[in-house]
């Protein structure tokens, strides 16, 4: 079985990664 705090721990990890990079994109669209 897979550990959940680990599955949690990277989750969050990579969650806020896609977050920095969606706002980035978002904010490089209302630039144009």
């Amino acid at each position: 079985m897979m550990n959940i705090f680990l599955v949690t721990k990277t989750l969050k990890k990579y969650s806020v990664t896609i977050l920095k990079i969606f706002f980035f994109i978002f904010h490089f669209l209302f630039q144009q």
